[in-house]
């Protein structure tokens, strides 16, 4: 069927990622969020809170049907396509070529009846606006078109590559699907191809019809010499209404890791540890491993919250094939169980995936996948994508020679939904699943801290950024700079920043935190050194030269009494002014913190040739002034 109008629409996931964290990077995210009023996309469009990212803000073009933006009624906050009588499109003005790894997020909220043949589309890597590859070879890019009853289609320039039904996807079900595009190329312009996966509601879906073998599918898709441009494109087809929210644009910061694994000894797993999942695949037998126990799937392609799918069948995937190894002798100890049957998908044509569910927003994890080499190095490639965005990768599974083991790790944070999913599609051969494990990460340790010296006489003030994956930080305090024998000065603190008020007057502290969640600990992040003011101040200095209406060459040497405390604390620093006013209502010239001494000779430049008036202050070790002297004059001669 011919079609000729679009529109997209999907979600987003914010993830509290901070650099410290393991999150993608903003390039643009727009909420849609206004304060009042409404109008087009483009009302409010600055409003603090609504865009955000490297480029925001950013404008839109919009045609035909009408796309606004209100704070009121059930389209509160979103981008409404109310394409009722003209299909309604949509455009940001802007051609996201920032990073040839990039992810597009967005959530559709779909109305009217879910019998019609109404849709929205997204297109992206296109070469300019209102570019939908659907409608002719000459419109580059790559498209998805989303129908309310549960089917899409995948087109590149001119010829459709998926066509699919999913039940789950029917407006029926899901009123509200929550997309996601993640692409990797070389950069721009591309110097290789494209490879592009989708996520919908976080778990993955088919790109590709495959015609070799016959009726298999793939989970990423490629795109022929890369996107030489980046515009995004939305359309609502006539007599459809549609939402569009949380339009996201970003970049990974985060990657797959493989390493050699020979046995129980370098295989991760540790009773010390926090695991949500530690599932022993295609296999009845439980394995304990380092005192974890494994449970075994009695060969079923799900569980607790989990499971395995692939990509050539509704709805998500139909059953793997089962092959039995027997333990593998060059993975020493109980872990070569672990490989001892593998899933696979029939047909070296058809991809997998995985899904855990149930996961604590917020947090972050650790998936771990156990495997062996099948075959010799380099035969069992497959392209690896994550429901948060990772650049697709390349993967071989035969990474370090027959019989040898493997570990696939991988780090995110668990989104709003509490899910996530990966995929692999094969280049050469079928992508075996054999064991995982899922373990709770210790957040990372806070970038910094800092406490209060001299600023309050009655406590030390300490803060720190935050650590978006942290639940609670705990604070460390010792009178010494040793960690070792510092003691716990409070945990469970759910803000970055505390108040010491039991610390005792004028005494150094050093202090060190560690940011903590469900999984743990992190290290130590410090000292930072603080203290409260003293009690008193020292002796409020006599000026003694020069002194009344003197009159002095430049350049000028000022004097005063010797620095008293009655506290007995260091001298640490003296401050000198000069002003033409009595009142040092306007200073003319002013020292700074000077070495601790009761003499400064001030610059010759300095101080006018009239009559002037100066004065000095005091500084003890715990950043506690004196007050003033009494103002003396002189004249510059």
């Amino acid at each position: 069927m011919k079609l000729s109008i679009l529109s997209l629409i999907t979600l987003l996931f914010v993830f509290l990622a901070s650099p410290q964290q393991i999150s993608a990077a903003t390039t643009f995210l727009d909420t849609f969020n206004v304060t009042s009023g409404g109008g087009d996309v483009n009302y409010d469009y600055a409003v603090e809170g609504r865009q955000s990212g490297a480029v925001a803000p950013l404008t839109y073009n919009w045609a035909n049907g009408p796309v606004t933006v209100t704070n009121a009624g059930d389209h509160a906050g979103k981008a409404n396509f109310d394409a009722t009588s003209l299909s309604s499109y949509l455009h940001p003005d802007y051609n996201f070529t920032d990073s040839g790894d990039f992810s597009i997020e967005f959530s559709l909220k779909r109305y009217l009846s879910a019998t019609t043949t109404t849709w929205t589309t997204c297109s992206f890597g296109t070469d300019g606006p209102w570019k939908f590859p659907h409608e002719t070879a000459a419109s580059l890019g790559f498209e998805v078109i989303f129908f309310q009853h549960g089917f899409y289609q995948v087109f590149t320039p001119g010829q459709i590559i998926g066509n699919y039904y999913f039940p789950e996807l029917h407006i029926l079900s899901n009123q509200t699907i929550n997309v996601k595009f993640v692409v990797s190329q070389t950069g721009f312009p591309p110097a290789s191809d494209a490879r592009v996966a989708m996520f919908i509601n976080s778990k993955p879906y088919p790109l590709v019809n495959a015609a070799n073998p016959p009726g298999s599918n793939t989970y990423v898709a490629t795109y022929l010499g890369g996107f030489t441009n980046n515009h995004i494109n939305f359309i609502t087809l006539t007599s459809s209404i549609a939402d569009l929210d949380n339009f996201k644009v970003s970049t990974p910061d985060s990657a797959i890791a493989t390493a050699a694994w020979t046995g129980d000894s370098d295989s991760g797993i540790s009773s010390s540890k926090l695991y949500t999942h530690t599932i022993n695949l295609a296999d009845d037998t439980n394995i304990s491993i380092n005192g974890v126990a494994f449970a075994g799937s009695s060969s079923s392609q799900s569980g607790s919250n989990w499971e395995i799918s692939t990509a050539n069948s509704a709805p998500l995937g139909g059953p793997l094939d089962i092959y039995t190894l027997g333990k593998n002798p060059n993975i020493s100890g109980s872990g070569g169980f672990l490989v001892s049957n593998v899933f696979y998908s029939a047909g070296y044509g058809n991809a997998g995936g995985l899904v855990l569910t149930g996961l604590m927003p917020g947090l972050p994890y650790k998936i771990t996948l156990f495997s062996t080499a099948f075959e010799a190095i380099g035969s069992r490639n497959s392209y690896f994508a994550t429901s948060d965005g990772a650049a697709i990768t390349t993967v071989d599974q035969d990474e370090f020679g027959m019989d040898n083991g493997q570990l696939l790790t991988y780090t995110y944070v668990a989104p709003e939904d509490g899910m996530f999913s990966f995929s692999t599609t094969p280049i050469k051969e079928t992508w075996g699943f054999y064991a995982f494990a899922n373990e709770i990460t210790t957040p990372p340790a806070p970038t910094g801290i800092t406490a209060s010296q001299g600023t309050f006489s009655d406590r030390v003030a300490i803060s720190w950024p935050i650590v978006g994956t942290a639940e609670s930080y705990t604070l460390l305090r010792n009178t010494t700079d040793d960690e070792g024998s510092a003691a716990e000065l409070t945990t469970g603190l759910t803000t970055n920043a505390y108040d010491d008020s039991s610390a005792a007057v004028a005494q150094n502290y050093y202090y060190w935190v560690k940011s903590c969640n469900t999984g743990g600990c992190s290290s130590t992040t410090g000292p930072a050194l603080g203290f409260t003011s003293s009690s008193s101040p020292p002796a409020k200095p006599s000026n003694i030269s020069p002194t009344g209406m003197e009159e002095v060459n430049a350049p000028v040497t000022f004097t005063a009494s010797v620095y008293s405390d009655p506290g007995g604390f260091t001298f640490k620093a003296g401050q000198w002014q000069v002003s033409e006013l009595d009142d040092f209502s306007s200073i003319e010239w002013d020292s700074g913190d000077t070495i601790p001494a009761n003499s400064f000779t001030a610059p010759a430049s300095a101080i006018s040739t009239i009559t002037n008036y100066w004065r000095v202050r005091y500084e003890n070790e715990f950043n506690t002034w004196s007050d003033w002297s009494d103002e003396t004059s002189f004249i510059l001669i």
